[in-house]
C-alpha cells in the first residue's frame, strides 16, 4: 500500500480545530468572569471607603429627613418683681419692674436658646416720658457705675412661648414685638427690651415700666431681653 507522505486525515484536523476553538471560548469566557468579578469589588470597596470616610460635620441623613443640630448657645434671660406697684393717684395705672438676677448672665447668655420663654416687648413714647412713680424709681448704683432700675419712660409686655432659636436677629425679635403690640393695643413703636432701657445716664440691669399685662404678674418666668454691646442675644 503506498503512503502519501506531506498529508493529514481530514478526520483529525477537524478534530484539532474544535478544540482549538472551545479552549479559546473557555479562555475568553475565564477572563470575562474574571473582569466581573474585579468590577464588583472595586465597587463594594468604594461604597464601604465612601460610606466609612464620612466628614466629621457631616451626619448621615435619609431622603426626606433634615439634619437639625442642637444649639448651644445662650442668651440673657431677666425676672419680673413679683410685686406689681398700683398708683393710686394715676387713674390706678400700675407698672412693672423688670430687672436680672443671681442667674442673669449679659456676657454669654444665661438660659439655653432651644428653650421656650417669655419674649419681653416695650415701647417708649413721649407721653411716658415723664416718670409717674419718682418714689420708687430711685435708681441704685451698681459696683461698675451703671444706674439700676430707673425710671424708662415705656409700657411693656410680654409674648409667651417664645424659642430662643427663633429670634435669629433683633429685627426678627422686634417685628414679634411690633405685630403683637399692634394687635394687642392697636399701637405701634414696639420692640425687643433691652438691657439698657432704663433713662438714667449709664442705665442697666434693670427698669421700671408701665404695664397691665397679667402675664408679667406671675412669678417664676423668666424673660428674654437682649443687650447692645454684648454676645448675650439668641442669634
Amino acid at each position: 500500500m503506498a503512503v502519501t507522505h506531506g498529508t493529514t486525515d481530514p478526520s483529525t484536523k477537524n478534530s484539532t480545530t474544535v478544540n482549538d476553538t472551545g479552549m479559546q471560548l473557555i479562555q475568553q469566557f475565564g477572563k470575562l468572569l474574571t473582569f466581573v468579578v474585579l468590577i464588583g469589588s472595586s465597587m463594594v470597596s468604594a461604597s464601604s471607603v465612601s460610606a466609612k470616610q464620612l466628614p466629621i460635620d457631616q451626619e448621615p441623613t435619609t431622603p426626606g429627613t433634615i439634619w437639625n443640630p442642637v444649639s448651644t448657645k445662650k442668651a440673657m434671660t431677666w425676672i419680673i418683681n413679683t410685686v406689681i406697684y398700683t398708683n393710686v393717684y394715676n387713674s390706678g395705672k400700675t407698672y412693672a419692674q423688670v430687672r436680672s438676677d443671681s442667674q442673669t448672665d449679659p456676657y454669654s447668655g444665661d438660659t439655653s436658646i432651644n428653650q421656650s420663654l417669655s419674649l419681653l416687648c416695650i415701647r417708649k413714647s413721649p407721653e411716658l416720658a415723664v416718670d409717674p412713680i419718682p418714689n420708687q424709681t430711685q435708681s441704685a448704683i451698681t459696683p461698675g457705675g451703671a444706674s439700676k432700675n430707673s425710671w424708662s419712660g415705656g409700657e411693656i409686655f410680654a409674648i409667651p412661648n417664645v424659642l430662643g432659636s427663633s429670634l435669629v436677629s433683633p429685627e426678627v425679635a422686634d417685628s414679634k414685638c411690633e405685630q403683637a403690640g399692634q394687635e394687642r393695643y392697636h399701637l405701634s413703636g414696639f420692640k425687643m427690651a433691652e438691657f439698657h432701657d432704663g433713662s438714667a445716664p449709664n442705665a442697666g440691669w434693670g427698669f421700671w415700666a408701665q404695664s397691665d399685662d397679667p402675664n408679667l404678674s406671675s412669678p417664676g418666668i423668666r424673660y428674654w431681653v437682649k443687650i447692645n454691646d454684648q454676645n448675650a442675644n439668641p442669634w
